[in-house]
C-alpha cells in the first residue's frame, strides 16, 4: 500500500502535468492565444530567486494562513512540484502566477523557482493569472471583488465585458459590486461570519431590516456564534411567515358574509409576510 508521502507526490506530479490544460478556459481567440503561448514556451526551467523581480502586478489572490502552511509543508517535504508562470522583463523575470509558491520556496530555503516562461503583454498576462487562480476556484469573495474593480478601473471594462471575461452572467458581477458597496456586509464576510450568498439576500432588504440583521451578527465574537445567530434569525423568520399564513387561512372563513373585512385582513396578512 502506497504511503501518504507517495500519494502526495503522485498528485503533485499529476497537477504539474495538467498545467497546460488549465490555461484553456476560454474558447475565444484570447484563450487560443493563451494556450498557444503556454505550449510554445512550455519548458519548465529553474530560475534563481534573485533573478525574479519583486513585483505583484499580476497577483490577484490572497492566501489563507492554513492553506499557505500546507503549501509550505508540501514544498519542504517534496520540493516544488507545480511550476510558476513568469515572463521576461528588463532582463529579469516577472511573476505572472505563483506568488505564494515563490514565497514558500524561499521560506523552505530553496534557491530556485521552477517556472514556465511565456511571452505575454499585460492583458494576456492578466488572463493567465485569472486562468491559474479564478477558474480553478481559488478566489475568495474579496479576491474576486477587488479583481472586478481593478478590471473596471485599470482595464476600462464594463460589467458585461467583465462577465464575459470571467465566464459568469452579468447579474453575478452586479451582485458582487452591490454587496461590495456595503462595508458592514464586507466586514462580516472578511471575518467569515457571513457568505457572499448571505450578502446577495441582504442587499434586497430595506435599511431598517438590514440593520437589525447586521447588528446581531456584528455582536457575535466567533464564526460559531454567527452561524447560530443566522440559524436563530431564519427560524424566527419562518415562525413569522407561518403565523401570517395562518391569518390568511382564518381570513378566508366567512368570505361571503364579510367580504370587505376579509379583504382588509388579507392585505394586512400579506404585508406581514413581506416584512417577515
Amino acid at each position: 500500500m502506497p504511503s501518504l508521502k507517495d500519494i502526495k507526490k503522485v498528485r503533485a506530479i499529476q497537477r504539474s502535468e495538467a498545467l497546460k490544460k488549465q490555461f484553456a478556459p476560454h474558447k475565444d481567440k484570447t484563450g487560443e492565444a493563451l494556450t498557444r503561448e503556454i505550449e510554445e514556451h512550455g519548458q519548465i526551467i529553474n530560475i534563481p530567486l534573485k533573478d525574479i523581480i519583486e513585483d505583484k502586478t499580476y497577483q490577484i489572490r490572497s492566501q489563507q494562513i492554513q492553506k499557505y502552511k500546507e503549501l509550505l509543508s508540501s514544498i519542504k517535504e517534496l520540493g516544488q512540484q507545480v511550476p510558476a508562470i513568469v515572463k521576461i522583463k528588463d532582463g529579469k523575470f516577472q511573476l505572472i502566477s505563483g506568488f505564494h509558491r515563490k514565497k514558500a520556496v524561499a521560506e523552505a530555503g530553496l534557491k530556485y523557482l521552477k517556472a514556465v516562461v511565456v511571452t505575454a503583454d499585460d492583458n494576456l498576462a492578466m488572463k493567465i493569472t485569472e486562468a491559474d487562480n479564478y477558474f480553478r476556484g481559488n478566489m475568495t469573495f474579496m479576491d474576486t471583488l477587488v479583481h472586478i474593480k481593478r478590471l473596471q478601473s485599470e482595464y476600462g471594462l464594463d460589467t458585461e465585458q467583465i462577465a464575459k471575461r470571467l465566464k459568469v452572467n452579468v447579474r453575478t458581477i452586479q451582485l458582487y459590486l452591490q454587496v461590495g458597496e456595503n462595508k458592514r456586509i464586507v466586514s462580516l464576510i472578511e471575518q467569515d461570519k457571513a457568505t457572499f450568498f448571505d450578502g446577495c439576500e441582504w442587499v434586497k432588504k430595506s435599511e431598517p431590516e438590514l440593520d437589525k440583521i447586521l447588528s446581531v451578527l456584528e455582536g457575535t465574537k466567533t464564526k460559531h456564534e454567527a452561524k447560530e445567530a443566522k440559524k436563530s434569525m431564519k427560524k424566527t423568520q419562518e415562525v413569522l411567515i407561518n403565523q401570517a399564513k395562518d391569518k390568511i387561512k382564518i381570513s378566508i372563513v366567512g368570505t361571503y358574509k364579510n367580504k370587505d373585512r376579509v379583504i382588509d385582513k388579507l392585505k394586512d396578512a400579506i404585508e406581514e409576510v413581506k416584512k417577515a
